[in-house]
C-alpha cells in the first residue's frame, strides 16, 4: 500500500516527498492531516511529522524526516 501524495501540502521539501515514495508497499501507510501539521503512520503507529502548513522548512529538517523515515523502515520491514 503506497501513500498517496496528492493531499500533501506544496512546501513538503522533495527529499521528503522521495523518502514516502520509497517506503515499502507491506505497510499500512496513512497521512493524517490536521489543522496544521500531516503525520505518517504505519497502522496504530506514528512514524514522523513529514509536513506542516507553514512555510518551507529547512534543508536540516527535511534531511531530519527523511532520516527518520529510513531508519524507521529499516528497523520494522528488513
Amino acid at each position: 500500500m503506497s501513500v498517496d501524495l496528492s493531499a500533501m501540502s506544496r512546501h513538503c521539501s522533495r527529499e521528503v516527498r522521495d523518502a514516502l515514495r520509497a517506503l515499502p508497499n507491506a505497510g499500512d501507510w496513512r497521512l493524517i492531516k490536521t489543522k496544521d501539521h500531516y503525520f505518517l503512520y504505519d497502522g496504530p503507529t506514528r512514524v514522523a511529522c513529514v509536513d506542516n502548513n507553514g512555510s518551507n522548512p529547512s534543508e536540516f529538517i527535511a534531511k531530519k524526516i527523511a532520516r527518520t523515515l529510513k531508519k524507521y523502515v529499516a528497523a520494522h520491514y528488513a
